[in-house]
Order: C-alpha cells, then sequence, then structure tokens
C-alpha cells in the first residue's frame, strides 16, 4: 500500500525555516517578518514523543486537512488526521532516522477532515535548541502517489493484455517453431547427406589418385581402403576377404576401436555355402539383426559379433563373373540406416576394388612375363624357340655366346644347319624325334662354332602344343657342358691320383691290381706287389716340419718312378707308404733286384730347403698268384712282409712267407684273447731278486708279467705286451701292475722286508699318458707306501722321443719320491749330455753286454765304461743276466751295485718268494763270498 513501504528522507535545516526566527527562551516563532503561512504544506515544531504536544503550526494544516490550527497546545487536531493504527508505526521510524542521521523523511497517508485520504511527506530534523523537540514540514503529495497508483493500475491492465496476447504469440510461435524445426532438420538431413556425398567423392578421388601413384603399392591401398571407409560409413570394422587363394589380395580387417589391422578369419565356399547365396542377391546387401540366422551361423567364426550386429556387405565378382571376395562393414549394437547414398559409395569402392584386384593380377602376369624373359635374357643357359619347321625364331644371349653366332644370323635359319653337329648320326635322330614323332629329344652333342672351336652341349628340345593339341613351336634348352666335362676329367685325376705325388693313389690301384690279377688268370704270367714304407718319417715331419716331409715324399715318389718300367704302377697309399706293382716277372729275383735298386736310390742324400736329409725304407715283396689270386690277400701279405722288414731293422727287403702269415693270424689271436686276459684272471706277476754285490744279500727286486692262457699254455711277454703296447690295453694292465706291486711292499713290509723295493718296467705309451702321475699318487696313498719302495724302470728310447717332454715327466715322477732307473742302458742312442738331465737314480746294464762276459772284451769294455761313468755322475748301477760266478766277480772288480739274473734265482710269484726269501739271501751270500 501507498505510504507503508515508503522511507523517510532528511530534510535539510533550510527547508524548514527559511526566513524564520524562533526565540530562544520560547518556541514562538515570529510570524510578523516570515511568510511562514504563505509556504505550501504544514510547517511545525513538536515533541519528539507522543502526544506530539506542538509548539506551533502555521496555517497550512487547514489547507491540508481541514482543520485551522488553534493554538499551540492543541495536539488533537495535528493527531487526529493520522489513523492511530500508524502513530506507534511511524514515531518509531522518526526516532530511528533522527538517531542515525539527526534528520528524519517519511511518507504516510492522513485522513481529511472531510474522511478523505491524503498522502503527505513528513521531513524535518531535531530542533537546534532542544533535542527533545523537532522542527519539520508537511507536504501534500497526493497528486504524485494518486498519479502513480493510477500508473500501476494501467501497468497492471497491460499486463493482463499482454499475458493474453503472449498466449496466443507462444501457441504461434509453437506451430512456427515446428515448422521452421522440420525445415532446419530437412536442410540439416541434405547438409548431412551432401557432407556424406562430399567425403565419399573425396576418398573415392584419393583412393583412385592412389592407385595411380606409384608411390603406394597395393597391399597400402587395401589398408588405406579399409581405414577410409570405416571413417566415411561410420562402421567399427571393414574387413576385405577373398574366397579363393590370391597371391595379389590377402584377407583383411581394420578395428576403428584399436586403429589396427589383423588377419580375420577365412571365408570359403565350401565352408560358407549360404554366405555365398545370400551375396548372389544383389550388388549390396543388408544383414539386419534376426535376419538369415544361416549367414550369421556362418559368420560366427570369421565376425564373433554378427548375431548382435548390422552388416553390410558388397560381392565382389572375378573376371569370370563369378563372386570371388566380399566387402564387408560391420556395426556394434547402432540402430542406425544405411542411406542410399552409403550403398552407392560401397557399391562403388567394390567397383574401384575389382578393377583393382584385375589390374594387379594382370601386373602380376606381367611381371612374371618381364620376369620370366629377363630370366631367359639373363640365363646362363642357352634358351632358343623355333617354328614348326625348325628354324629360329629366338634365341638368348647365352645361345649366342655358346654358337659364337648373333641373333640376326640365327633368326629364320634351320638349327640343324647352324649347329655344326661332329655326331652327323645325331640329324636323323633330332629330325625323327621332332618333325616325324613331335617328340621330346635330349642329350649330348659335340658342335663347333662360328669361330671353329669344338665344344660340348646338352641340348633339349621340346614340341609346345596350342589349345588345339597342335605343334606350333619348339623350345629348346641349351647348355655348355665343355667346362664340365674338362672337370669331370679333372676330378676323375683327382680321385685317382694322389694329390701330393701325382701318383696313382689307392683306388685307382687296386683297380689296376685287379686286373692285372686277372690277366694273370688268363695269360698264366705272374706279378709282384711291392710295399714300401720310410722308415723313421715322423721324426722327419716333427723336427723339419710338414712341408719339409711333403717335398720328401714328392722326391721318393720321383726316384721309385725312376727305377720301374712305364708299364709298371707306383701308387702312394698312405701318409709315407708306397705300392709298387711290377708286371710280367718271372722269378722272384726279378722283384727282389728292382726292391735293391728302388732302396739304393733312396738311400742317397735328399736336397730339400738347404737340408741334406738322409732316409731309409723297408719294403716288403710278396708274388701272384704264388701268393695269393685276391686283391685283399696279396695286398695283406705284402703288408706283412714289409712290417717284418720293419722288424729286422729296417732299410731291408722281405720276401712274404706262409711263416708271416702265420705270425700275423697268432697276433690277431692274441690280441682278441688279451682282451679278456685281466677279467679271467690269466695275468699275473713273478718277482726276480736284484742283489746288492757289497754285501750279498737281496736288495729288491724286479716285477715281471706273464700270461698264462688256458690253452696255449705261457705266452712270452714279448709276444703279447708289444700287442698290448699298440691296442692301448697296456694302460689298463700297467696301472694294475702298479697297484698290485703297492700291494706287495705292504705284504713285504709286514713280514719284516719293509727294506727292499720292488721296480716296475713303464711301457712308451704307458710313460706318456697324462694320467699316469695321478695313477701312481693314488695306489701310494691308498697303499700307505714309502714312495722311495717303489722303483720305475724306464728305456733308454723312451726318453730320447720328444726329451723335454720326457725330462718334465720324469720330474713329476721324483716330486712323488719314486726311484727312477734307465732301463736297457748301452741299447739306445742317448748322449752324455741328455743323461745328465734325466733325474734318474739308477742305471740298468742290458744283459746284452753280460751274456758274452768274460769271453768279449768287447762287451767287457763297454760294461766297465757304463758303470764307470755311472759312478761319476752319482748314479748307481744294475747288470741285469748274470748267470756265472765269473760274471759277478768282473762286475763286483767294477764297482757294479747291484746284479739280477739266474745266477741268483729265476723269477717267482710273490708267495713263493716271500717262503723262500731267507734261503735266497744266505744263497746269495755264499756265491758272493765263497769265490
Amino acid at each position: 500500500m501507498p505510504g507503508h513501504g515508503r522511507m523517510p528522507c532528511p530534510v535539510p535545516p533550510k527547508e524548514i525555516s527559511p526566513g524564520m526566527t524562533l526565540s530562544r527562551d520560547r518556541a514562538t516563532p515570529s510570524f510578523s517578518d516570515s511568510g511562514l503561512n504563505l509556504l505550501p504544506g504544514v510547517i511545525y515544531r513538536r515533541n519528539i514523543t507522543p502526544p506530539w504536544q506542538p509548539e506551533w503550526l502555521n496555517d497550512g494544516l487547514q489547507a491540508l486537512c481541514g482543520y485551522r490550527p488553534r493554538g499551540a497546545d492543541d495536539s488533537a487536531q495535528l493527531l487526529s488526521v493520522i489513523p492511530l493504527s500508524r502513530q506507534q508505526e511511524l514515531q518509531q521510524q522518526i526516532e530511528r532516522q533522527l538517531r542515525e542521521q539527526n534528520r528524519f523523511s517519511i511518507e504516510y497517508s492522513i485522513r481529511h477532515k472531510d474522511g478523505s485520504i491524503r498522502w503527505i511527506q513528513d521531513r524535518g530534523q531535531r530542533a537546534p535548541d532542544n533535542a527533545q523537540m523537532i522542527e519539520g514540514l508537511w507536504l501534500d503529495i497526493s497528486d504524485r502517489v494518486n498519479r502513480e497508483e493510477q500508473l500501476r493500475t494501467q501497468h497492471s491492465q497491460l499486463q493482463g493484455e499482454l499475458k493474453l496476447s503472449a498466449s496466443k504469440l507462444q501457441l504461434a510461435n509453437q506451430e512456427l517453431k515446428r515448422a521452421l524445426l522440420t525445415q532446419i532438420e530437412l536442410q540439416e538431413a541434405r547438409s548431412t547427406e551432401l557432407q556424406r556425398i562430399q567425403g565419399q567423392q573425396q576418398t573415392l578421388s584419393r583412393l583412385v589418385d592412389m592407385a595411380s601413384s606409384k608411390r603406394y603399392d597395393f597391399h597400402q591401398l587395401l589398408k588405406e581402403i579399409c581405414h577410409l571407409c570405416c571413417r566415411i560409413l561410420r562402421t567399427d570394422r571393414l574387413g576385405i576377404w577373398m574366397f579363393e587363394d590370391n597371391a595379389a589380395v590377402s584377407d583383411l580387417l581394420y578395428d576403428t576401436a584399436t586403429d589396427a589391422f589383423s588377419p580375420p578369419a577365412t571365408i570359403r565356399p565350401d565352408s560358407h555355402p549360404q554366405l555365398l547365396e545370400f551375396l548372389r542377391q544383389q550388388r549390396i546387401l543388408i544383414l539386419h539383426q534376426g535376419d538369415h540366422p544361416e549367414v550369421v551361423n556362418e559368420l560366427q567364426e570369421t565376425l564373433p559379433s554378427a548375431a548382435d550386429n548390422r552388416l553390410i556387405f558388397a560381392p565382389l565378382t572375378g573376371s569370370n563373373q563369378t563372386i570371388c571376395g566380399v566387402l564387408i562393414a560391420d556395426c556394434d549394437n547402432r540402430r542406425r540406416t544405411w542411406h542410399s547414398d552409403e550403398r552407392f559409395f560401397l557399391a562403388s569402392v567394390a567397383d574401384f576394388l575389382e578393377l583393382q584386384i584385375m589390374n594387379q593380377q594382370k601386373q602380376g602376369l606381367l611381371d612374371e612375363l618381364r620376369a620370366f624373359r629377363n630370366a631367359v635374357e639373363q640365363s646362363n643357359s642357352g634358351v632358343m624357340m623355333l617354328n614348326r619347321n625348325g628354324e629360329f625364331v629366338y634365341v638368348n644371349h647365352a645361345f649366342s655366346n655358346i654358337t659364337g653366332f648373333q641373333a640376326d644370323e640365327l633368326i629364320g635359319q634351320p638349327l640343324l644347319e647352324r649347329l655344326q653337329l661332329v655326331q652327323q648320326s645325331l640329324d636323323s635322330q633330332i629330325r625323327e624325334s621332332l618333325f616325324e614323332q613331335q617328340a621330346l629329344w635330349q642329350g649330348e652333342v659335340r658342335a663347333r662354332s662360328k669361330q671353329g672351336n669344338l665344344y660340348w652341349a646338352h641340348m633339349t628340345l621340346t614340341p609346345v602344343l596350342d589349345e588345339r593339341k597342335q605343334l606350333c613351336q619348339f623350345m629348346g634348352v641349351y647348355l655348355d657342358t665343355t667346362g664340365q666335362k674338362d672337370a669331370q676329367a679333372h676330378i676323375e685325376k683327382l680321385a685317382f691320383s694322389d694329390p701330393l705325388t701325382g701318383l696313382e693313389n689307392r683306388q685307382l690301384f687296386q683297380e689296376k691290381l685287379q686286373q692285372a690279377l686277372l690277366n694273370c688268370e688268363r695269360s698264366g704270367s705272374q706279378i709282384a706287389l711291392l710295399f714300401l714304407d720310410i722308415d723313421n718319417f715322423k721324426r722327419i715331419n716333427d723336427s723339419l716340419g710338414h712341408r719339409t716331409g711333403d717335398q720328401l715324399l714328392i722326391q721318393v715318389a720321383t726316384r721309385i718312378k725312376a727305377c720301374v718300367r712305364t708299364s709298371d704302377g707306383v701308387a702312394r697309399i698312405g701318409g709315407d707308404e708306397f705300392t709298387i706293382l711290377l708286371h710280367e716277372v718271372e722269378k722272384p729275383s726279378d722283384a727282389g733286384a728292382v726292391a735293391k735298386n728302388i732302396l739304393t736310390i733312396i738311400s742317397k742324400p735328399f736336397y730339400i730347403d738347404d737340408h741334406q736329409i738322409m732316409v731309409s725304407a723297408s719294403l716288403g715283396i710278396t708274388l701272384a698268384p704264388g701268393d695269393g689270386s685276391d686283391i685283399n690277400s696279396i695286398m695283406r701279405h705284402a703288408d706283412l712282409a714289409m712290417y717284418k722288414a720293419k722288424a729286422q731293422g729296417k732299410n731291408t727287403l722281405q720276401f712274404f712267407t706262409e711263416t708271416m702269415n702265420e705270425e700275423a693270424q697268432l697276433r690277431l689271436f692274441l690280441e682278441n684273447e688279451l682282451r679278456n686276459a685281466m677279467a679271467n684272471e690269466e695275468l699275473y706277476l713273478n718277482l726276480q731278486p736284484k742283489v746288492d754285490l757289497a754285501d750279498g744279500t737281496i736288495c729288491g727286486m724286479e716285477a715281471l708279467l706273464r700270461w698264462n692262457h688256458p690253452e696255449r699254455g705261457m705266452i712270452p711277454p714279448d709276444h703279447f705286451i708289444p700287442i698290448a703296447e699298440d691296442t692301448g690295453q697296456i694302460i689298463e694292465i700297467g696301472n694294475w701292475i702298479i697297484r698290485t706291486c703297492c700291494d706287495y711292499i705292504v705284504r713285504l713290509t709286514e713280514e719284516g722286508y719293509g727294506h727292499l723295493n720292488i721296480a716296475v718296467n713303464l711301457s712308451a705309451r704307458q710313460f706318456r699318458e697324462p694320467s699316469l702321475i695321478e695313477t701312481i699318487k693314488m695306489a701310494i696313498c691308498e697303499s700307505g707306501i714309502d714312495p722311495t719302495q717303489l722303483e720305475f724302470e724306464i728305456t733308454e728310447s723312451m726318453l730320447m722321443d720328444k726329451v723335454d717332454q720326457a725330462i718334465e715327466q720324469m720330474n713329476q715322477l721324483k716330486r712323488i719320491g719314486v726311484t727312477l732307473s734307465i732301463d736297457d742302458f748301452g741299447t739306445g742312442y742317448s748322449s752324455l749330455a741328455y743323461l745328465r738331465q734325466f733325474p734318474i737314480d739308477l742305471i740298468k746294464v742290458d744283459r746284452s753286454f753280460v751274456q758274452d762276459i768274460p769271453y768279449n772284451s768287447g762287451d767287457m769294455e763297454i760294461t766297465a765304461a757304463v758303470i764307470a761313468m755311472a759312478h761319476r755322475l752319482n748314479l748307481r748301477v744294475v747288470a741285469e743276466g748274470v748267470e756265472t760266478a765269473e760274471q759277478q766277480d768282473f762286475l763286483r772288480q767294477q764297482l757294479c751295485s747291484y746284479a739280477q739274473g739266474y745266477f741268483y734265482s729265476k723269477p717267482l710269484t710273490f708267495e713263493l718268494l716271500v717262503q723262500q726269501l731267507p734261503a735266497l739271501n744266505r744263497q746269495a751270500n755264499n756265491k758272493l763270498f765263497s769265490q
């Protein structure tokens, strides 16, 4: 309501009392000169608090309220115009404004005397001379309030009318909006369609550009088709499947979510017949959810989500108008419509892809033809094409190179005239095969080139038939085999000759020997086979090197060939082994004469790289058919005779005898039997005592190996020990001897003979065995004997083979603590210089120097010299083979340390030796001091 919500507005003092004076002692204005009654409104001065006792009022009260002021002390009229319900509220507003800003201004309604309502603006301030009084002004604002109320009424009416009009307008607007939205949707749909079509056209243009550009290969083009079509068609997957194996196109599937390609499961007509029938219906097909369940079932493996998706298919047609593949677009769980432009676009892509596949296939064929032509042109094999008449229509460069004729010299010319075959008989064969039989012909030809050079070639001519099975041309392949022929001849030479010496090799020699044996059988003639082996050839290789050894073999071969006839044969069948085949030998002495001549020639000096080399040879001879009628037997016999010559001191010859064969048979028998001898406990040890020549007591013994065969009885050591050495069984046997001797020493010590030692003979192979040192250490450790009680005898010849290694091995033995001695001293080739380096304790004089004492003065001098030399080197001496008192006396006179032989005791088993030791001691003492 007016007046209730209006805020008071303070009035400046100058508006309240312009030209008005008040008495300070009385609050009575002077009206004589103020003219307050002439001013509009009611001017008053009153108490702040009710009952609002005015001190004065001007005449404006009558004009405003219809009341005349009756006196300064009458407040009834002033209060009567203000409703009682408002007086308290107005009083509070006035007091609040005075507290806040010392003035006030409020608007409210009053009742006129005639009962009408007037609106006034009451404003004033606290009296300057009395804080409990206020001075104010009532102004009539009824006209203004009425005008405002009138305006509000008009505004309210206008709003009502506007609301009614707006409702009608809203309905019209909604209709218009719907019409506009429909038009916009149509325009947007058309715009979207145009954008799709534009994107489809751009995609097709890009694909065409890519296809025409050489920067992209076909596989990249296929990937781009899948990628771009997925984007344009807004699909989740798009794949290309080919129903037949095609080298040009491989199955491909693009997944939008992963932005990756992968090879999908294959689709084949035999496994997807319903799909193939479905694709025959039309150019573009759409598979809606629930449609064609038989097709969906077939696609489950290829597209597992086919049952839940909407698929669109574009079949691919091959050159024979059959469906050869398909484009499939796959949308995940999307309710969408395939627009006509999208179907047309996919059909266009399928057309484009069909064209590219055919182009790719054509290009593949062209590339194959081009590659084939290039291969033919660049081939090392001659290639020719002939017409039905056998005339050249094409030749490659290789054919021209082989024949010497250029292409223009051959085109139109008959084949058989230009080839210039040496074998004239082939002309008729080739003509009959080609022109009469129309069959393949191939074979080796010998022809002459344009330059007149002869060459070999392998020619193949093949008839070529057209689609009606009629002869249209011939295709030929022409290979130059001249090099192969030469290489074959060279290979045959290598296969049948020794590459080092140029002599025949074993294979060719055996073939000639076989032929010679057949000739002997037919003609009754005799041949001789000689086996020759260079003595100690290994030392030449080891000392001078293999190159020098090879040169020596070449010169030996030359000298042997110079000693035989050209009709005879010479071959190298092994490292330093040669065979000589002598034809038409009348008597054995003829072969012997040739053999002696060869040995004489070989014994002369050889000069190689400033070295003068002296060698000898051992030679075995056998005669056929007297000594054998087959290759194996006579070669074995010649080999046996050669080894017999070596055994007899080398540098000699031996004819084969049946005794040699018997010895060989015996050796083979012993070799086989020896393998089981240890397991059957056929081997055992005998011990032969050694006597100290100073006091006549037994000081030790030597262990000697024996073999008691169950059928042949006692086998001599010199028969089976070399066999064990050759076969390697000596290692196992030797280790058994060492362990057994250690056990004997333990038992001797237990019997009170701990001062005795036992000597063990080491073989050459055992001495070089890397495990020898560990074997001896283990045997000594396990038995617990004093190492000095174990003595090892090493032959002089063993030490001279690789002296430095022998000295190192002996030093390792000495570090163990065992005793070392040189056995059979004087039979080898050791020098005093080496003897001083050997870490030995004893020297054993060989029995060959002792057995002829006192009848051979030379042996006596040698024995005395050996003993004297040993004493100067602080070595003890053992004499072997003492059998007489004279030999004992001589040795004692020469101050020999020990003696061993049958004069004191024969070799005894361990048990028998231990039993007879006291008697043997007395016997040895008596023999020594009774003389």
